[in-house]
């Protein structure tokens, strides 16, 4: 046999190099897409059920939750009152989601109030509780009003009073949550601690309760004996709305606080405590948004259809969307409102405080800026003829109509 002449060895070795380089190459270029891929942030909902890969129980530790976050949002509440705004503009800092509020307010003053120039609607930010007083009395950055679900307390506001602020409080009216279903089945007589037992995504391994479990709750008697064996089935707003906000506020923290090991790390570890307070269940069992609201000026006729075909069908609205007993809209008879901690909602319970998924709302204001003591009225009314909302009793609103006009100072 005849040995190849030299120009074919080359040939054969220099396809062999450069086909290695060409598979590198390749090789390379995938492991780089792939790390470049995962490093981009998903954008599926939240709220988008996912299977469990691991189910065992394992120790209290960080999990990715819900960020679903609001336009309005401020990441860092502690510095909202940094934040920029137009010259002339108010901020306005808030516990609560009441930015639409505010638009509607914005609205009514250019509209009927003939201000000129046109009134700026204000800038907004979310804040915690602990930063909103003083961010009002702050005498660099001051936000102009805040709005929160509490009274003032006498040192807070004796702080005020040391920067010089002049400090107005308002009751602007008041937040709830409700959990219907068809009249034509039982209702419901749940407790806060039972709701987030059904609901949470996390909840506490009751063998072993220093460690979380991903929720394996499927019936109302897995969660309390004393319920009916019905599948919970509930719908609902994303936890990112004002309802849903409210929701996790009002039935779901208390319903954290109800278990020990679970209210022990709100002063212990309080950012893996609004972990698992602040995240509903992703596998089916809290749908969001599958049952329509009420449209404006309509029934919500979408709503009983679902609640009278799924018996064991559970909703969670703003009453507003069916009216209180004692409201100017009338109450849809296809509803039951279920009791919540033994307490049915009504106009009557929530201007009592009794019932534990409303709270009362409270507007506080420098009153140095001469706008602000056109803008609180304006606020005040949208608040007041807004179904978002419960309006103040009747009762209280000549005295309250009087305290808007003038605007005196706090004294407590």
């Amino acid at each position: 046999m005849q040995p190849r002449p030299m120009w074919r060895r080359g040939l054969f070795l220099g396809s062999l190099i450069a086909a290695t380089a060409l598979a590198s190459g390749l090789f390379l270029a995938r492991r780089m897409y792939d790390v470049s891929s995962s490093a981009v942030p998903s954008s599926q909902s939240p709220n988008v059920g996912s299977p469990n890969v691991d189910d065992r129980p394992r120790a209290v530790s960080p999990l990715p939750v819900d960020q679903a976050q609001s336009s309005v949002v401020t990441p860092h509440p502690d510095e909202a009152a940094k934040s920029s705004r137009i010259p002339g503009q108010l901020l306005i800092g808030a516990t609560v989601a009441i930015a639409p509020t505010i638009k509607v307010a914005t609205g009514f003053m250019n509209r009927n109030m003939n201000v000129r120039p046109p009134f700026l609607e204000p800038a907004f930010s979310i804040m915690s509780e602990s930063a909103a007083l003083p961010a009002l009395c702050d005498s660099h950055n001051p936000v102009d009003m805040v709005v929160m679900s509490r009274r003032v307390r006498p040192g807070e506001l004796d702080a005020c009073r040391r920067q010089s602020r002049h400090i107005a409080e308002v009751k602007l009216g008041y937040e709830a949550v409700v959990l219907v279903r068809s009249k034509i089945y039982d209702d419901l007589k749940l407790d806060s601690r039972s709701i987030f037992l059904a609901l949470a995504r996390e909840i506490p391994d009751p063998l072993h309760p220093e460690s979380l479990v991903r929720n394996p709750n499927v019936t109302w008697d897995q969660v309390n004996p004393a319920l009916p064996s019905e599948r919970i089935d509930v719908s609902g707003p994303p936890l990112s709305s004002e309802t849903g906000v409210a929701f996790r506020d009002l039935v779901l923290e208390p319903g954290c606080l109800a278990i020990p090991t679970i209210a022990a790390m709100k002063e212990a570890d309080p950012d893996r405590f609004e972990e698992i307070c602040g995240a509903v269940r992703t596998d089916g069992v809290y749908r969001v948004g599958e049952i329509p609201a009420q449209r404006a000026g309509g029934s919500p006729f979408d709503l009983i259809g679902y609640l009278e075909t799924n018996p064991e069908a559970i909703a969670l609205l703003n009453p507003g969307a069916i009216g209180l007993p004692g409201s100017r809209q009338a109450q849809d008879s296809s509803f039951t409102m279920s009791s919540l901690d033994g307490v049915v909602p009504s106009r009557s319970t929530i201007y009592s405080g009794a019932y534990p998924g409303a709270r009362v709302l409270y507007l506080y204001a420098n009153t140095a800026d001469p706008q602000i003591r056109n803008f609180v009225p304006a606020l005040w009314s949208a608040v007041n003829n807004d179904p978002t909302w419960i309006s103040v009793d009747a009762a209280e609103q000549a005295d309250l109509l009087r305290q808007i006009r003038t605007l005196p100072d706090l004294n407590l």
